[in-house]
């Protein structure tokens, strides 16, 4: 069973059209392009009605640009007719959203959207997601109008050129989105620099500097905030650009321990005399991984 329950994965796109600096998707995936509309049919008809699913998920790192969108969503419309289940959505843009696919889903039963505005207003633009506060509180305002009731919201902390008016705005955003009439759940995890993008030399943050920001937003956010936390980020900046003696590391703990700890990591990284912290930080001075070209 998938992370959706009981739903068929439908796959509707690959790639994707927007230009986020920050995002690896679009440079694994690339290039953008549509599964046909009458592939999809197929596999809905046959899926749903053989498999009994409870629900559809449409599969897609950018769904609403499907050019064939509304076709899709009165396909499933009058599939509904016959047999009732849910339509699930992945987390969507705020300034790309359809109020055709929005409807579906509250029809359907959704009551939850996720939405990513990242961070502050100020630097969302910075990292390439180019859409203001403005247009994500219309949006929320939007899906309660329509019946749905809860909205989940993805931030990053610890970006480049962060300061505490940043995390302000963010918090000041929830409270805004809170007032529009929606239970808000907020997950905020650290930045982690990927390779293959555009951010691939940027610095993971201090983690005493990060554990002050996770501090100030867990005060004023309270309940509603949920964190990966400091060291699924510390080992992602390590791992995700080393080389390598991070591979040897990994299975030298491996065979060690037998688990992959940060404890175990560090101790291991000491007596083969690497400096992990440097990993984390900045990635591998060798930077292996341009030697993989992505199309």
């Amino acid at each position: 069973m998938s992370i959706f329950g009981d739903a068929l994965l439908l796959d509707v796109s690959r790639g994707c059209r927007w230009g986020c600096l920050f995002c690896l998707g679009r440079r694994i995936y690339a290039p953008y392009r549509e599964r046909d509309l009458s592939q999809l049919a197929e596999v809905i008809e046959e899926g749903m009605m053989k498999g009994g699913y409870e629900a559809i998920a449409l599969i897609s790192s950018d769904l609403c640009s499907y050019s064939r969108l509304e076709e899709l969503l009165e396909l499933v419309e009058d599939l509904r007719k016959a047999k009732e289940f849910r339509l699930i959505a992945p987390s969507l843009r705020a300034d790309a959203l359809n109020e055709k696919l929005l409807e579906a889903l509250a029809e359907s039963g959704e009551k939850t959207i996720t939405l990513a505005p990242e961070s502050s207003e100020d630097l969302r633009y910075r990292i390439g997601k180019a859409f203001p506060d403005e247009r994500l509180l219309e949006v929320c305002k939007l899906l309660k109008r329509i019946g749905i009731s809860r909205v989940k919201l993805y931030f990053m902390f610890g970006l480049p050129e962060e300061t505490l008016k940043d995390l302000e705005a963010i918090v000041k955003l929830v409270e805004e989105i809170r007032r529009a009439g929606l239970e808000v759940r907020v997950s905020a995890n650290p930045f982690v620099p990927k390779p293959h993008t555009p951010m691939e030399d940027e610095e993971l943050e201090d983690l005493k500097s990060l554990k002050e920001k996770l501090k100030f937003l867990r005060r004023e956010l309270g309940g509603i905030l949920a964190t990966n936390g400091l060291r699924q980020a510390y080992l992602q900046a390590a791992i995700s650009r080393g080389d390598e003696k991070i591979g040897s590391l990994i299975l030298e703990c491996a065979k060690r321990y037998g688990r992959l700890t940060l404890t175990a990591l560090r101790r291991e990284a000491r007596r083969m005399k690497m400096n992990l912290d440097e990993y984390a930080r900045r990635g591998s001075e060798e930077k292996p991984w341009r030697r993989i070209k992505l199309t």
